[in-house]
């Protein structure tokens, strides 16, 4: 089994997460806008893309 890690993330979706059946697993695929400052103090928005696949039905 390969290596897990956890991370946590407060932001905002970009759209709907989209739900695939990829064989016996759900993929769930999602954008999540995060606001912060640079050093400068300027506002700066990322967006970040990532999937997750859930358990398999």
């Amino acid at each position: 089994m390969g290596n897990s890690i956890s991370v946590q993330v407060t932001g905002f979706f970009g759209s709907e997460p989209q739900v695939k059946e990829v064989g016996e697993q759900r993929v769930v695929s999602f954008s999540l806008a995060i606001n912060r400052k640079t050093s400068n103090g300027k506002q700066q928005t990322l967006w970040l893309t990532g999937q997750r696949v859930e358990w398999p039905r």
